[in-house]
C-alpha cells in the first residue's frame, strides 16, 4: 500500500486521461481518482504533473479515454509518495 501525493506522466497524443486506484491486494475494483485533459502538442511529448493530495492505493491504472490521433502512448510514469504500513 502506498500514500501517493503526485504523479508525473510523459505521453504522446493523449487527450483525456483517467487515473484509477485500487486498494485490494489484487488489481480489482478500480475507482477513478483524477481525470485530466491534456492540450495537443502536435505529436510531441506531453509532460504533466498531477497533484493527488494524499491518495492511498495498492494499484494505479492509467486509462487513455480519448486521443488526438489513432495512436496514443504513455512513455513514462513516476509516482511520488510513501509506503503505508
Amino acid at each position: 500500500m502506498m500514500n501517493m501525493s503526485k504523479v508525473e506522466l510523459a505521453s504522446c497524443n493523449g487527450k483525456k486521461l483517467i487515473l484509477e486506484k485500487s486498494t485490494d491486494s489484487e488489481p480489482l475494483n478500480f475507482e477513478p481518482i483524477k481525470e485530466i485533459e491534456i492540450n495537443s502538442h502536435d505529436g510531441q511529448l506531453q509532460s504533466e504533473e498531477i497533484n493527488l493530495g494524499n491518495v492511498q492505493a495498492q494499484h494505479l491504472r492509467v486509462v487513455i479515454d480519448s486521443a488526438y490521433d489513432h495512436f496514443a502512448a504513455v512513455y513514462r510514469l513516476h509516482v511520488d509518495g510513501t509506503a503505508a504500513h
